[in-house]
């Protein structure tokens, strides 16, 4: 997903992401986002037209950050699991430095345009996807759809980054090293 902003905007999304994570989505003002953000509120409105346009934004700003972090240290002539364990320790980094993207996680449901978002992965031309289908091709992945595959292995970095920011767990690199290749398990053939 391609997504770019100013830094004006950008800081707007940061502070909105912030307060959201603290206080929660339902007491998210304008007033509230401009004060954190460290503008006026009139210049919240030179960026988006109304509140619910900043938040379906915030959803399209989530989505951009996850792709460009799945991409760092891609090398797609690897063998399909290294592959995957460079994303799988990818998305753990980004939820790592992202902790209010975890506080946020199950708020991010009522974002607009949230659940389209999340409905429309499986038909993107992203890493992840180009990967499934590599994958598939040469028989090496599970041919079940794409969301169910990542339900069962990506998907676990962001449950146990979750577990590990609300209940004070902690894993241990080779712990998390297992569950990369128990997960790589779940979706070969």
């Amino acid at each position: 997903m391609q997504y770019s902003e100013t830094q004006t905007a950008q800081q707007i999304l940061v502070a909105t992401e912030k307060l959201m994570a603290e206080d929660g989505l339902h007491t998210l003002s304008m007033q509230k986002i401009a004060k954190a953000a460290g503008i006026s509120v009139g210049t919240i409105y030179i960026y988006f037209t109304n509140k619910e346009e900043l938040l379906s934004n915030l959803a399209k700003y989530l989505f951009a950050r996850i792709d460009a972090q799945l991409v760092k240290k891609h090398n797609p002539d690897a063998p399909l699991f290294e592959q995957y364990r460079q994303m799988w320790w990818n998305f753990w980094e980004f939820f790592e430095q992202n902790p209010h993207v975890l506080k946020n996680f199950y708020q991010y449901d009522s974002l607009p345009g949230f659940s389209e978002l999340v409905k429309s992965c499986h038909q993107r031309r992203d890493i992840w996807n180009t990967f499934i289908k590599h994958g598939q091709k040469q028989r090496v992945l599970s041919s079940l759809p794409h969301d169910v595959l990542f339900a069962l292995s990506l998907g676990s970095a962001i449950k146990l980054a979750f577990r590990q920011a609300h209940y004070d767990e902690s894993y241990a690199v080779e712990m998390l090293e297992d569950v990369i290749r128990r997960t790589w398990q779940s979706i070969c053939y």
